[in-house]
């Protein structure tokens, strides 16, 4: 059986507060070209397809349209679980005409009904490929199970033991059909982070956390497993259960390594190819401590331009205090033409302040603050963008207290 991999679309995601809507659409595009030319038994699409629950018109009609396009393209199966990001009753409302795309649509398991993910996978020949287990996000309210059992650190194991009785008995039920079939792969999806893999700062900032379960969970019934959540791809020679990341970056720090979709072979081997996506944008992040450095990095953007065809969306961070915000963005949009560079965001940053390394910015979260030192902190941010403004930080800092003091109450 042949299938594509991919996850984590995250459709109508935004960064640099822009709109990405022209680069997901060249995405998609590539991925109809891909299929046409691999022509999969199925493309598997393993959660977070939307970057809300409440995605725009605009980035529904751009995910229909793909779908109303797959199979015409080499697919003649799409199978679609939702991820933590997705809304169920938002995807649900497209289900009555998802069949005539050939889509599979999975959006919620409770526990008895592992049988609704089960979807065989047939070949032009109408003869039995595989089977496919698709697993959506499983949400805490409908797979926790009543336990006392605490991890090293105090915390319930209820959630995990869930979903590990959830994924056993989906391993039971493919193991008995593996009987019935002897010979056919079975691939699993699920949407959820194993221990030990890497995770990006994006992927711990965007909305509905999951908690952590072992790989060991996912039993040898399952020839493949095809994961999502984890936006930096796997190696693909790592092992059965795999990740294929998210095929755009969806921050800057993503926008420093290589993204793929996988296509996988599954039998009486497995083998998995990564197929590079190609750079339909690239985002740029720097940091300045003086003139010196900003007209040195100005260079190098601008020899950059001259190299490759991607737009550079370019975030810059000034440490001088030479300069106002406005003359900041006159120097870098001056040097900088905008057919090659469309975007460009500068900040003034607070005089004297010292830049975060990149490891401290790595293992920066919400976890990390309280509401005052995030007050403070976005505050010091306005203060440095808009002059003038220094002598309202008391003021600021008492309404705040105000709504704080409100809200806790």
């Amino acid at each position: 059986m042949k299938i594509i991999h991919t996850a984590d679309w995250h459709l109508g995601n935004r960064l640099m507060d822009r709109s990405r809507v022209k680069e997901q659409g060249e995405f998609l595009q590539w991925l109809l070209e891909l299929a046409a030319k691999e022509k999969p038994d199925a493309l598997i699409i393993s959660g977070d397809v939307f970057d809300t629950g409440t995605p725009g018109e605009g980035t529904r009609e751009m995910y229909y349209k793909f779908l109303s396009q797959a199979d015409e393209n080499g697919c003649r199966q799409v199978v679609v679980t939702a991820g933590n990001h997705d809304s169920v009753a938002q995807m649900e409302s497209a289900r009555p005409f998802l069949g005539r795309f050939h889509c599979h649509l999975v959006t919620r398991i409770a526990a008895g009904e592992e049988e609704k993910g089960l979807l065989e996978v047939y070949g032009e020949d109408g003869e039995v490929k595989g089977l496919i287990c698709a697993i959506p996000y499983l949400r805490p309210a409908e797979v926790a199970v009543p336990t006392e059992e605490r991890d090293e650190e105090g915390n319930s194991l209820s959630y995990r033991l869930g979903v590990s009785h959830m994924v056993g008995r989906v391993g039971q039920l493919a193991a008995c059909w593996k009987e019935a079939h002897p010979g056919k792969p079975v691939v699993a999806m699920g949407h959820l982070p194993v221990l030990g893999v890497e995770r990006t700062r994006s992927t711990r900032d965007q909305l509905g956390t999951i908690e952590v379960v072992s790989g060991s969970l996912f039993s040898q019934s399952f020839d493949y497993v095809v994961l999502g959540h984890i936006h930096k791809a796997s190696d693909p020679g790592s092992g059965r259960i795999l990740y294929s990341g998210s095929p755009l970056a969806m921050g800057v720090d993503e926008a420093q390594y290589k993204h793929y979709v996988f296509v996988v072979e599954v039998g009486e081997k497995l083998d998995v190819r990564a197929v590079e996506v190609p750079t339909f944008t690239d985002f740029e992040q720097r940091r300045c401590m003086n003139r010196a450095e900003l007209d040195e990095m100005l260079g190098e953007m601008l020899r950059k331009t001259g190299e490759q065809t991607a737009p550079i969306w370019l975030s810059v961070q000034y440490y001088g205090g030479d300069l106002t915000p406005n003359e900041l963005n006159a120097i870098v949009r001056r040097k900088l033409p905008e057919e090659s560079v469309p975007c460009i965001i500068t900040k003034r940053a607070l005089e004297g302040a010292v830049p975060a390394t990149q490891d401290s910015e790595a293992s920066d979260s919400l976890s990390n603050y309280t509401p005052e030192t995030l007050f403070e902190r976005r505050m010091g941010e306005y203060i440095a963008e808009h002059p003038g403004m220094e002598g309202q930080q008391e003021k600021l800092r008492g309404l705040f207290s105000e709504a704080l003091s409100e809200a806790r109450s």
